[in-house]
């Protein structure tokens, strides 16, 4: 595993917190679960932009 070190605007981590604790909850991981989701959801969709 890598770890990755992102600086964000402080509305769009105060939305995505708010986000993934109405998702997850605030479990143990959830952050990093849902920044997983997110990376494989952007890559996926950049794949697709790249093939049309």
């Amino acid at each position: 595993m890598k770890h990755l070190h992102v600086l964000l605007p402080d509305e769009i981590d105060r939305e995505f917190r708010r986000a993934v604790g109405e998702r997850y909850g605030s479990r143990k991981g959830a952050l990093g679960k849902a920044v997983l989701e997110a990376l494989i959801l952007w890559i996926d969709k950049n794949k697709l932009k790249e093939k049309t």
